[in-house]
């Protein structure tokens, strides 16, 4: 082989050796039906000896009897916080229910408050109204008595000065009839021309 450059880097530091195999007695196969492959036709041929597969079964039973072991745990694990979660779902379910509770009470006492308050507002001002409307109909009341009394006091001065009237002019037709007829009648015959014969 080449002992330097581009080809002892290639080539170099490989061997050749060679491998023997020595069998004694007849070959044979191990072979089974291919029906539980559910492969017609067809042959199965074993690759172990039974203590190597017996091995490999208790490996294979081990590792499963450990997996399922690990299943279990982690099932169990699992289950336990499940629960845990669980509890811990129930009691903040049961403190929003509690806070809810509480809320609803709150909003229900702040509203009856308010409807209370509301209702003393309306009541007094209902009151304050009736009261209002009272004094404005006592006002109006005094009014028109004030004013009924004025009237009739001025009906009985109307009627006293008609009275007056009345006698101012029975005196005067009196005096009229008395004196002034006379006087008239009297005047008139005086201006009346004689009568010629």
């Amino acid at each position: 082989m080449a002992a330097s450059g581009v080809a002892s880097a290639i080539l170099g530091g490989w061997q050749i050796s060679q491998l023997w195999s020595f069998y004694s007695g007849t070959p044979f196969s191990v072979t089974s039906s291919g029906t539980s492959l559910n492969l017609p036709n067809s042959t199965q041929r074993a690759d172990q000896v039974k203590a190597d597969a017996d091995a490999r079964i208790e490996r294979i039973k081990a590792e499963a009897d450990e997996r399922v072991a690990r299943a279990e745990a982690e099932a169990r694990d699992r289950e336990s916080r499940l629960a845990a979660e669980q509890a811990q779902g129930k009691q903040r379910a049961e403190r929003m229910k509690a806070e809810a509770d509480g809320r609803i009470e709150r909003i229900k006492a702040e509203a009856d408050g308010r409807i209370e308050r509301i209702k003393a507002e309306a009541d007094e001002r209902v009151a304050r109204a009736e009261a209002e409307a009272d004094a404005t109909l006592d006002r109006a009341r005094g009014e028109i008595e004030g004013q009924f009394r004025r009237l009739e006091t001025e009906l009985a001065q109307a009627e006293l000065r008609a009275d007056r009237a009345g006698q101012w002019l029975v005196l005067i037709r009196r005096e009229v009839e008395g004196h002034l007829m006379p006087s008239l009648v009297s005047a008139h015959n005086r201006l009346k021309s004689p009568e010629v014969d």
